[in-house]
């Protein structure tokens, strides 16, 4: 299997799921679980404007609020 890290597809990714998300009126805030190992997808959501709100189950939570 080939990977793609580093290339910004995963970031276009999230980017274009957030900007769908939040044409919804009534959001007011977006969740997300993370792996606690999976420290480029903490950086990516940490670079979005997630926050780490706590854990859930064994990951952490991921809280975005809308601006």
């Amino acid at each position: 299997m080939r990977y793609s890290r580093g290339q910004g597809f995963g970031r276009a990714f999230v980017v274009a799921l957030l900007e769908q998300a939040w044409v919804q009126e009534h959001l007011q805030f977006i969740t997300l679980n993370v792996y606690p190992e999976n420290a480029p997808a903490r950086g990516l959501y940490r670079s979005l404007g997630f926050h780490e709100v706590g854990e859930n189950q064994g990951m952490v939570a991921m809280r975005l609020e809308k601006k």
